[in-house]
């Protein structure tokens, strides 16, 4: 059996169903690509260097194993809820570096000797491209990845290794380019060839500090205090999208958290309480801050 018969009959044991491979080292022009971004997202890191070179994480890396990590657990929107969907569970981090974990244990049984270093999207490399690359998917006019099954309801996880799997082709596919991402976006903060990250809901929801009057419009959009899944839910590769068949996304739902039950926490409490949600990760404060946000909107701001 070859290296990628071996992985994907690894992966399948476990549920993964979207699993490719990318060989090392990474194409020199994803380097000049992401040099090209004069206004990069501050939760990306800046080294050039350090998010296209996956052998500064695992000396002697020959590839990197992309999974992904399918997360949306019903078709339905909840018109109750105020938290992205990708949060509802626990904390996408933690599953996913599980999944990673057991499927490197698995793979070390076959390749002796090989190491396996798991990376979710707290690493520096680029998962969106890792993941094109490995032919798991293609791009949005709302530069998000989609995948064929999926949709766009995907965490990326992967593995860096000194096993050499093959490198896999992309697909040569493109999305629908009907813009309802870009007419239902709340900041409008997408174009068919730019993204303004300064004006995106999901990133303003997690920026620290009191927001301008303008990016307090934008949060007023709609009732999410973190996150935002418009351009996702308005997306037609979304209408057919397969549920996810891991059992924990749809597992310990909070799907809603309220200012009263916020403020009840210190912020010791809170962690304890709400450690384990990636909706957590910013702390009460920004919460609360939103929540006032939108609890001082005008009528109808929402929508």
């Amino acid at each position: 059996m070859d290296a990628s018969a071996i992985l994907h009959r690894c992966a399948e044991r476990l549920g993964l169903d979207q699993v490719g491979t990318v060989s090392l080292p990474l194409d020199d022009h994803l380097a000049d690509y992401l040099a090209r971004d004069t206004s990069p997202c501050p939760f990306t890191p800046q080294d050039i260097r350090a998010r296209t070179r996956p052998e500064m994480l695992l000396d002697g890396a020959r590839s990197v194993i992309v999974v992904l990590f399918p997360y949306r657990t019903e078709r339905e929107t909840d018109p109750a809820a105020n938290l992205s969907r990708y949060t509802w569970g626990r904390d996408y981090h933690l599953i996913c570096t599980q999944y990673l974990d057991r499927l490197a244990a698995r793979l070390a049984t076959y390749f002796k000797g090989d190491r396996f270093l798991p990376v979710v999207d707290t690493s520096p490399l680029p998962d969106r491209y890792l993941a094109y690359a490995a032919g798991l998917g293609f791009f949005g006019y709302h530069r998000c990845l989609i995948n064929p099954r999926y949709g766009t309801y995907v965490a990326i996880g992967g593995l860096i290794t000194t096993v050499v799997f093959p490198a896999a082709v992309p697909l040569r596919r493109s999305c629908y380019a009907c813009g309802r991402c870009l007419a239902a976006c709340p900041g409008q903060a997408l174009t068919a060839t730019d993204f303004d990250y300064t004006r995106c809901k999901s990133y303003l929801t997690q920026k620290k500090g009191d927001l301008t009057a303008e990016e307090i419009a934008i949060i007023r959009k709609n009732p999410l205090i973190f996150g935002c899944d418009t351009c996702q839910d308005v997306c037609p590769h979304n209408a057919e999208a397969a549920l996810s068949p891991l059992p924990e996304f749809a597992a310990d739902h909070i799907r809603h958290i309220d200012a009263t039950t916020l403020s009840a926490h210190s912020n010791r409490t809170f962690h304890a309480a709400y450690g384990d949600r990636a909706w957590a990760w910013r702390g009460k404060g920004v919460l609360l801050r939103n929540a006032d946000y939108l609890a001082d909107s005008p009528a109808g701001d929402c929508s």
